[in-house]
C-alpha cells in the first residue's frame, strides 16, 4: 500500500489512538473461580485473551515504528529534513527581527542636546543628571521591520513547498503493516 507522507502522519496518529484505546481499557485480570467447574481452564482462557490484547498492542507499536522509519527515510531523500532546518532558522530570525523592531529609535540631536545643555547650565540642580539616548536609528529599525517581513514571506514559501512534498512524496507500507492497520480498521 502506497501512502503520501501526509497520510502516513495521519496513520501514525490513528495508531496512537488505537494503542491508547487499548491501554485505557480496564483489563479484568481477576476472575471469580468460585463458580468455575474447571478454574485452571477459566484462568488460562482469560490469560490468553489478555495476552492477545498485549500482542495486538505490540503489533500496532511495531507498525507505527515501521511507518516512522519509512517517513524518516523519505524525509531525508526528498529534502524535507533540510527544508525543516531552514524553516527553523527562518523562525529564529523572525523572532530576532520582531524583538529588534520594537526598540525605541534614536531621537534627533536637537532633542538630547537640550537635555545636555540644561544639565550643564544648572550644575547645582538635584535630580537625574543623565541623557540616555537610544543607539538604534530609525533606519535600522525600518531595516529590522523589512527583514522580518522578508523572513515571513520566505517562511510562507517554504511552508508551501513542505506541503507539496508531504502530499507528493509517497512511501510503500509493508504488507504486514497494512494487515495490522486493516485488522484495527485504520485502513480498508
Amino acid at each position: 500500500m502506497k501512502v503520501s507522507l501526509r497520510k502516513a502522519a495521519a496513520l501514525q496518529e490513528a495508531i496512537t489512538e488505537a494503542i491508547n484505546d487499548i491501554n485505557h481499557r480496564e483489563f479484568d485480570t481477576l476472575i471469580d473461580v468460585l463458580d468455575e467447574e474447571y478454574p485452571e481452564v477459566a484462568l488460562d482462557t482469560e490469560q490468553e485473551k489478555f495476552l492477545k490484547i498485549v500482542e495486538q498492542t505490540i503489533l500496532l507499536m511495531n507498525a507505527k515504528a515501521e511507518i516512522r522509519k519509512l517517513v524518516g527515510e523519505a524525509n531525508h531523500t526528498c529534502g524535507i529534513n533540510t527544508l525543516l532546518a531552514n524553516m527553523k532558522l527562518i523562525e529564529n530570525k523572525m523572532e530576532l527581527f520582531y524583538s529588534l523592531k520594537g526598540y525605541a529609535p534614536r531621537v534627533k540631536p536637537s532633542a538630547y542636546q537640550k537635555r545636555i545643555n540644561r544639565i550643564n547650565n544648572n550644575p547645582d540642580t538635584f535630580g537625574d543628571k543623565t541623557a540616555p539616548v537610544s543607539v538604534i536609528t530609525e533606519n535600522t529599525i525600518e531595516t529590522f521591520t523589512r527583514k522580518y517581513k522578508e523572513a515571513s514571506k520566505e517562511k510562507r514559501e517554504l511552508s508551501e513547498k513542505l506541503l507539496e512534498l508531504n502530499v507528493g512524496t509517497q512511501i510503500q507500507l509493508p504488507d504486514e503493516v497494512h494487515k495490522v492497520l486493516q485488522k484495527h480498521n485504520i485502513v480498508s
